[in-house]
């Protein structure tokens, strides 16, 4: 590539986020385009979209979405007996 070369300063790009439950005009997500600092030959001169928005103005928590377990008994038994046992888990 000849020339000066391109920085992330002069490409922006914008996707449009529709809600689907809200009638209100879709949010505007801005990205911009970084030159990937890769030391690999093959990303020489590539590009990524990174997105533009403050992680600040948002708040996060973990919480446990699921959880799978499994029982065992030395002998058969019905739902209706286990049931009150796991619930106290």
């Amino acid at each position: 590539m000849t020339g000066t070369p391109r920085t992330s300063a002069n490409m922006i790009a914008t996707a449009q986020l529709p809600f689907r439950k809200v009638t209100c005009d879709p949010y505007n997500l801005e990205f911009e385009a970084r030159l990937l600092d890769k030391r690999q030959r093959r990303f020489t001169g590539k590009f990524c979209l990174a997105p533009r928005l403050d992680l600040n103005g948002y708040r996060f928590r973990a919480v446990i979405d699921w959880i799978e377990f499994e029982v065992k008994f030395d002998r058969g038994t019905q739902y209706q007996h286990v049931q009150p046992v796991i619930e106290q888990i």
